[in-house]
């Protein structure tokens, strides 16, 4: 009857085939709703929360906590007064804590790592015709990642608070330690009108959190979905402010008024003050305490690169049938020979040059185009339904007013002015470091710094450009069978 008649054979024909792509393509959709079912049952869990949130507190809780705050508290200190922790603390509440809890938020849903997340959140800068047209299913590709080192983390995350008390409670009984308590929380308003005390605590809050890193979305991407991930938002972001806090006290007590951080502050002021103590061979616990927080910190670190690879399926891990344990330690090989730079002579000069430019503008900018993607691309309603999903409410108007205005807004704000403030200085160093004169680094020193700070973003405009082409072609193909199907 098809051949017979011949005015409507290549209609039908071309119907029958459409009806048979229509009914493979929904198949399809069931079987991979079936495997993405048991993907996700087979995908591991925590042994209980405090384990997560134990990772989640070692992972924020960094070097940064214990050797870059208390500087930044004694730098923006003018006499016997503070002005940091007032920026500090207002960045975390606008800036810190709603960037935390969508990165909660965002792994616990999909359960993804980083970077497919933006594949989920985002699909119609890939896809033809418009998704919201047809609503076509969006499968979140999951899959058996790693088991985490279950006793390594109680230790990592636990044993830097036994020291920092230790270091507390010798540190209460040196002589005018209540004068450098006084002056770390009597605050002074003057320096506030310095735009770099802000933009010092907004960029500060990334480091102290290990926003924009991965890590923490890779972490939530373990949990139930049926999780209050508020909870566990405030929860952390709480406890690693008080960390802070908590950590400058003592370090202001034994350092007093000596201004330094980073190596300087850990390696070269902190020992001398440990020597001039009474059974200093016991304070060697402090560098014990570092060792476990740079740990605790690159298991986050490491988890949001391994993470991503294994839920993509890279070519080249899925080629080589590389296990979970195998590319960790290719990762970890591959980090290693890169860092043998700071082993230089000059490796204290990396160090600050990687320290001031790797961790501030790459940071700033991979926030910023997270929070547009789910506040203003996925959409932030339905990003509230399925929180309200998970936690069993939607997120109160502090949530909302920071996720669509104010959380954009500080950080376009603060990084246009870090873009100003640096481009008007050079980049300089101390010589015999981390002491003595300030010089000028050589220009092509500048030409890494920008470099350093353009290349881990600039994956996003690259990217964006690629799927906005691949849309445009799906698209114009599209177009042209239907006008194809419409002529005959």
């Amino acid at each position: 009857t098809l051949l017979s008649n011949k005015p409507h054979c290549s209609h039908r024909f071309v119907l029958t085939l459409e009806i048979h792509q229509n009914n493979k393509e929904q198949m399809f959709d069931m079987e991979a709703e079936s495997d993405e079912q048991k993907e996700i049952t087979q995908r591991p869990k925590w042994d209980n929360k405090i384990q997560y949130l134990l990772t989640c507190i070692g992972f924020a809780v960094g070097l940064g906590n214990v050797w870059r705050v208390p500087y930044l508290c004694q730098s923006y200190g003018g006499g016997k007064q503070n002005s940091f922790l007032i920026p500090y603390v207002i960045a975390l509440v606008f800036e810190g804590l709603p960037l935390l809890h969508m990165e909660l938020a965002i792994g616990q849903w999909l359960r993804i790592g980083s970077v497919g997340v933006w594949s989920v959140q985002s699909p119609h800068i890939r896809e033809s015709p418009l998704p919201w047209r047809d609503c076509p299913v969006n499968l979140n590709h999951t899959e058996f990642i790693q088991t985490f080192p279950q006793q390594a983390i109680y230790a990592t995350a636990t044993f830097p608070y036994l020291v920092l008390t230790i270091f507390l409670i010798r540190a209460l009984t040196l002589p005018g330690t209540s004068d450098d308590l006084i002056y770390l929380f009597t605050p002074n308003w003057e320096p506030l009108k310095n735009p770099k005390v802000w933009l010092d605590a907004a960029t500060q809050i990334f480091f102290s959190l290990s926003l924009a890193f991965g890590g923490l979305i890779a972490f939530s991407s373990y949990n139930p979905q049926k999780n209050n991930c508020e909870r566990d938002a405030l929860i952390v972001g709480c406890v690693n402010s008080f960390t802070s806090i908590y950590a400058s006290v003592p370090i202001f007590a034994i350092l007093s008024f000596k201004s330094a951080s980073g190596t300087g502050l850990a390696f070269i002021l902190f020992t001398e003050a440990v020597i001039e103590m009474s059974a200093s061979q016991v304070w060697v616990l402090f560098f014990v305490m570092l060792f476990c927080l740079g740990l605790s910190s690159m298991f986050g670190n490491l988890e949001g690169v391994l993470t991503p690879l294994l839920d993509l399926h890279i070519f080249i891990v899925t080629c080589l049938m590389m296990s979970d344990i195998l590319l960790t330690g290719l990762i970890c090989l591959i980090s290693f020979a890169v860092a043998l730079i700071f082993t230089l002579g000059s490796g204290n000069y990396w160090l600050e040059i990687f320290n001031s430019y790797v961790g501030s503008v790459p940071l700033l900018n991979i926030a910023f185009f997270e929070i547009i993607a789910v506040a203003f691309i996925f959409g932030i309603n339905r990003f509230n339904d399925d929180i309200e999903w998970m936690t069993g409410r939607r997120p109160n108007i502090y949530w909302q007013a920071m996720w669509r205005f104010i959380s954009p807004f500080m950080l376009l704000v603060v990084f246009v002015a870090y873009v100003v403030i640096e481009a008007e200085k050079q980049p300089t160093y101390n010589v015999h470091f981390p002491l003595a004169d300030v010089l000028h680094y050589p220009e092509w020193v500048f030409v890494i710094c920008v470099l350093l700070s353009i290349l881990p973003v600039v994956s996003i405009p690259l990217v964006a450009f690629y799927k906005f082409m691949c849309f445009l072609k799906n698209y114009t193909m599209n177009r042209q069978s239907k006008s194809i199907l419409s002529s005959r």
